[in-house]
C-alpha cells in the first residue's frame, strides 16, 4: 500500500466515485502490491495530480495525467484516494 504517513480517509475520495472534472491529488493507494506496483508503472503515486475526463455509471474511467489520458477500471480506480 502506498500510503504517506498521517493521511485517514477523512476528507477524501476514491477515485471511482469523482465525478466528471474533478480535479485532486492522489493521497494514497489501497491496494496490495500488485495494485500499488500496476499505479507506479501508471504515474499514479501519492502527490500525483488527477483530473477526472470520463466517469459514465458504466466502463472504464478516462483521467488525465500531466497530460497522459489513461483508462481504469473500476475496481483499481476504487483503490486510489484522492484529496481536494
Amino acid at each position: 500500500m502506498l500510503t504517506p504517513m498521517g493521511v485517514g480517509k477523512e476528507g477524501l475520495m476514491n477515485l471511482e466515485m469523482a465525478p466528471e472534472g474533478f480535479e485532486g491529488i492522489v493521497a494514497y493507494i489501497d491496494g496490495g502490491d500488485r495494485v500499488s506496483q500496476r499505479m507506479m508503472a501508471l504515474g499514479i503515486v501519492p502527490g500525483t495530480h488527477i483530473k477526472v475526463i470520463r466517469n459514465s455509471s458504466f466502463g472504464p474511467l478516462i483521467v488525465d495525467i500531466e497530460g497522459t489520458r489513461i483508462a481504469l477500471g473500476r475496481g483499481v480506480s476504487s483503490k486510489v484516494w484522492l484529496r481536494k
